[in-house]
């Protein structure tokens, strides 16, 4: 496979090239920039068959990594809404003195917030 990202455009041309390839009449020439590109041994930057695979696992690790990042995002915004839940209940039950509660509702929000934040950075960093 191809170790360099591959563009949308060379991806394209990739694709073009092997249906053009694949998919022509009988005795139809085909111009250079018409034919599919294939060489022994395998050169995976150039090959347009190694091209177009690596292209989709490629975007399917996008995908994958998009959607890692978004389970975390609806984390952090969860623990978001709990903590803001947690100051909401904690202002009406105590009579007197009613911050040291809302404190620690706001530490215990901040930490899990901060938890599903540091989740977020560590998968568009890649990191497991």
């Amino acid at each position: 496979m191809a170790e360099m990202p591959i563009t949308h455009e060379q991806a394209a041309t990739a694709v073009r090239r092997l249906i053009k390839g694949a998919f022509r009449r009988d005795g139809e020439f085909l111009n250079a920039e018409d034919r599919p590109r294939f060489s022994i041994p395998c050169r995976p930057e150039h090959d347009d068959d190694t091209v177009a695979s690596a292209y989709v696992k490629q975007q399917a690790d996008t995908a994958s990594t998009h959607t890692r990042a978004m389970e975390a995002l609806r984390e952090a915004r969860e623990a978001i809404e709990r903590a803001r839940h947690g100051l909401n209940a904690a202002f009406p039950l105590v009579d007197t003195n009613i911050w040291p509660q809302r404190k620690r509702a706001a530490e215990i929000g901040l930490a899990q917030t901060d938890a599903a934040l540091s989740r977020i950075d560590a998968i568009l960093k890649d990191e497991p």
